[in-house]
This record gives structure tokens, sequence and C-alpha cells, in this order.
């Protein structure tokens, strides 16, 4: 019996996560396939293969869906272990090799890499975090070097209990007169990346989203302009010998938000919002799921700066008159 891994460590769970399965023999016959969550060692799933020789199994089905997965409510610069999961299959006392998922939704190629759809330059203020999510391994050494116009330093070590991290970002460790800073980060000796973040003023008309990003990282983004709140009210109205009745209203509370011209990568990395499975606003420090209800949204293709409005629904209420 041989048991093969077929999915690469960090395949997206849309992808399916396979396994092959060889009898190397010439008869077929049935086959049950334990699948194995690692964290507990307890056997979550079972697959019965009929009359078997040889097969392909996926278990993405039967893993985590991570919902856990949230933004950050750090305030100051911190890295922290990602969402990861590790399985494997069990055919009587054969086992197969581990495979981990985590939240990343495309192919990672070569760890270790930083997983974003933002450019590497960026607009963040004080009290605002970013946070990028780094696949790395476990036991790797993660550095981090973080340096101001003004010359502040900051500097962290972290090594990896998890095979993917979240960094995040906030300029609140810096003196508030800093007007920007580079962030750049290296696993193992070797440099992933550098980020160079503008601090800019609060806006008191701003509007902080997050969401999940096609690659399956969570991106944050301030639109500046945020218009009045609207309430839409959809009544279903029935006739009786009475008179005219509403029998149900839905009620919703919408605020449309705008961001200001952005290069056409920043425009590019936010109109993923409009696809994204979770979206969260910040409020009061603490951070709302909330449904984008605009349909589509465009920009042009030609490398020039465009703008992106988008309309929110904060709550809905449905009641039965």
């Amino acid at each position: 019996m041989k048991i093969n891994k077929l999915s690469k460590d960090f395949t997206p769970i849309h992808k399916g996560v396979l396994f092959g399965i060889d009898s190397e023999s010439e008869v077929p016959t049935d086959l049950l396939v334990e699948i194995i969550d690692m964290s507990t060692g307890e056997v979550i799933a079972t697959q019965l293969l009929h009359s078997t020789i040889s097969a392909t199994v996926n278990i993405a089905p039967y893993v985590a869906r991570m919902n856990e997965y949230a933004p950050s409510q750090h305030q100051q610069t911190t890295i922290k272990s990602a969402p990861t999961a590790s399985y494997k299959i069990r055919i009587g006392n054969i086992e197969s090799e581990d495979v981990v998922i985590s939240v990343n939704r495309c192919e990672i190629g070569d760890a270790p890499a930083i997983v974003t759809s933002f450019p590497d330059s960026r607009q963040i203020a004080h009290d605002e975090n970013d946070e990028l999510l780094i696949v790395a391994g476990k036991g790797k050494r993660l550095l981090v070097d973080m340096v101001a116009n003004r010359g502040e330093t900051i500097h962290l070590e972290h090594l990896t209990t998890s095979e993917a991290v979240i960094l995040a970002i906030s300029p609140n460790d810096f003196d508030t007169e800093v007007d920007s800073f580079d962030v750049t980060i290296h696993c193992e000796g070797v440099q992933l990346g550098t980020m160079h973040y503008t601090v800019t003023s609060p806006v008191k008309t701003a509007t902080r989203l997050a969401w999940i990003s096609d690659n399956g990282a969570i991106e944050q983004f301030t639109f500046p302009i945020s218009h009045g709140a609207k309430r839409s009210a959809d009544k279903q109205i029935i006739a009786t010998s009475n008179g005219v009745m509403a029998s149900q209203c839905l009620t919703k509370q919408l605020i449309s938000v705008g961001s200001r011209y952005e290069p056409q990568a920043t425009i590019k990395a936010i109109a993923q919002i409009a696809s994204s499975p979770k979206v969260w606003l910040k409020q009061g420090g603490h951070w709302q799921l909330v449904e984008i209800i605009t349909p589509h949204l465009e920009y042009n293709l030609f490398g020039k700066p465009n703008r992106l409005c988008l309309d929110i629904c904060l709550w809905q209420k449905e009641v039965s008159l």
C-alpha cells in the first residue's frame, strides 16, 4: 500500500487537497480511508472506497474553514500566528505525509513569502494598523526592521511556532511627528520585501475597511470620503377588506464611501472588496462585519489614477407586522 501526498502545503482549499492511493495489488478491494486532524490526533471523517486498486482522495470538504480569521485588534506592531491546520490520511497502519493548509486563497509558490494584494507603497494614519500575511514555515526566524524618516528604529525578532504568521504594523510605535517609515522583513537571512508607509493625518469623515482579498490575506484601507447614512425600508403591502396594510418590512442602514484618486495598483487592490467573502468596518475601535451592496466596480486599465465608491450595509432588520 502506498499513499502519496499530491497537493503541496498551502494549497488553497477550494482547489482541493489531494492524496493518491495505490493498493499495489491487482485484486480490487474495499479501503477505509481515515482523515486525521494532526492538532488533536482525532479522526474527523472516513471514506469507504469500494473495489479499489488505486484512487485519488480529496479531503478539502472535511478540513477547517478558518472562521476565526479576522482583522488584527493590536494597536502596536506585533507578530502572531496565522490560522493553520495539518492533516493526514491513514489506511490500516499506513499513514500519509502531513499536508498544511492556511487562510491563503492562492498558490504560494516558494516559501517564505509575503501574501498581499497591495503595492509596497502605502498610506496609514496614527491609531490605524496594517497587516501582512507571511508564509514562512515552522521554526523559522523572522526579523522585522522599522526605520522612520526622523531616525527612529524598531527591531522585532520572532521564532515561528506555526507555518504562517501575521505581522500587524502600527505607526503608534513612533513619535507623532513621524511622516513616513519603512518596514523590511527578513526570514532566515533572506529579505522578503520592504514596505514604505506615508503617515497621513486622520480625517473625521474617513471610514476604515478590512476585507479578505482574492489571495486570502486581510487587507485594510481608509476611505477618506463618507457620505451621510441612509435608511431604506422595503415593505410588502397587502390589500384587505379593512384597507391597505404592510405585512412585512425590511429595514437597512446604509452608508456610501469613496476613495481619493489613487494609483492603478491601489485601485485594483481595493476593487477586490466587491467580491470578498468577508468585509469589516472599524467603528469605535472595533471591527464589525458589514455587507457591500455595490454589485460591481469599474476602473480604467490604462495606468491613470482613478477612484472607487462603495455602498455599505451596516445592518438590516426584518420585521413581520
